[in-house]
């Protein structure tokens, strides 16, 4: 993840790029990891978030949300992917900054995602 650890804030995030695979990890308990990514409007952006060991995870049930540049929830998946993996497809209607937000389903456990 870098030199710092992303957390649940517009002020302590990471950015990523569009292409790509990133691994982190949701620890401890409740902890939600976010994103900045720029995207623009009309053009579709597939997300997923694997957590299961076939996928190269630990964590057993992900939840991935989307949020708009003030960091309310746009659109979240539990369960969309392979297994209990997390998958969002989504076309922007304006060009600018979100947050993929990364955590696990009832905040209760902790793991690696891919």
């Amino acid at each position: 993840m870098g030199a710092r650890e992303p957390q649940a804030s517009l002020a302590t995030f990471s950015s990523v790029s569009l292409v790509g695979a990133r691994t982190g990890f949701v620890q401890p308990n409740g902890d939600h990891d976010w994103h900045a990514l720029n995207l623009t409007a009309g053009q579709t952006y597939h997300s997923s978030l694997r957590g299961s060991a076939t996928n190269g995870g630990t964590l057993a049930d992900p939840e991935l949300y989307l949020r708009n540049n003030t960091g309310a929830l746009v659109t979240s998946n539990d369960d969309g992917g392979i297994g209990f993996d997390s998958f969002i497809s989504f076309t922007p209607t304006t060009t600018g900054r979100c947050y993929l937000d990364a955590g696990e389903f009832g905040n209760n456990a902790t793991g690696s995602s891919a």
